[in-house]
């Protein structure tokens, strides 16, 4: 799929969850956020790469940031907007191309994406004006889907069929990701694992034990091998 193909879907999908703005951030995203930083956001720029919702940046801009979300979808950023309305926040948006963002050198303190780089073929080359961009001592987070999973067999059998409609995306593991670090010059602080791909399909009565198990793990060093994501964290 090309990029005007892929623009076509994402636009098409933030125009409709723009009527209906009701998705949940991630704790767990948040939680790690906090973690590196003590617990205190307070003035810390924060730049969402791909921000999709912007969901998660309005969480941490609730908790102190100053949030940025930049996304190539005008839908997308107004999906942000309206949410952040929503939770009484302010946060700036911006129309860029990923590869090219539109800030000087060393200006953020947390640059990061969710759900993005699988969409690239060549996730250095995305993702070196992220670190460009990033402070020195300042934090990326990579949050991508983990490759050991049932979701992998599913989603590589439909794009072999073409019935995926994102075109082409990969996956990855934890040594893929420390490869990616390295490649960029970055320090790899930690890693971790979140959510679940089955976890909607289930009846409600499972779904309760399933969600209990699932924190479980998430909270557990197996985290990053058994869940449906999962995240690294460098240090430039």
């Amino acid at each position: 799929m090309n990029k005007s193909a892929l623009y076509k879907v994402w636009q098409e999908d933030w125009g409709n969850y723009y009527k209906n703005p009701n998705i949940p951030s991630d704790h767990k995203l948040r939680a790690e956020v906090l973690k590196i930083f003590g617990g205190k956001l307070n003035g810390k720029k924060v730049l969402e790469v791909g921000a999709g919702s912007g969901m998660d940046l309005t969480s941490l801009v609730k908790i102190g940031a100053i949030g940025y979300a930049l996304d190539f979808s005008e839908n997308s950023l107004r999906v942000c907007q309206k949410i952040a309305k929503i939770q009484n926040v302010e946060i700036e948006t911006v129309v860029a191309d990923a590869r090219r963002i539109p800030f000087r050198e060393s200006y953020f303190d947390l640059v990061y994406s969710v759900g993005l780089i699988e969409h690239y073929k060549n996730p250095v080359l995305f993702l070196r004006d992220q670190v460009r961009v990033l402070k020195k001592g300042g934090y990326l987070i990579v949050d991508v889907p983990q490759k050991y999973n049932l979701y992998t067999l599913v989603k590589r059998y439909r794009m072999r069929h073409g019935s995926f409609r994102f075109g082409w995306e990969t996956e990855y593991s934890k040594n893929d990701l420390k490869l990616l670090a390295f490649k960029l010059k970055l320090d790899t602080i930690g890693f971790y694992g979140r959510g679940s791909a089955f976890t909607l399909k289930f009846p409600p009565a499972l779904r309760n034990g399933w969600v209990s198990i699932l924190d479980y793990f998430q909270n557990t060093k197996l985290a990053p091998y058994v869940c449906l994501n999962i995240g690294i964290i460098c240090q430039k």
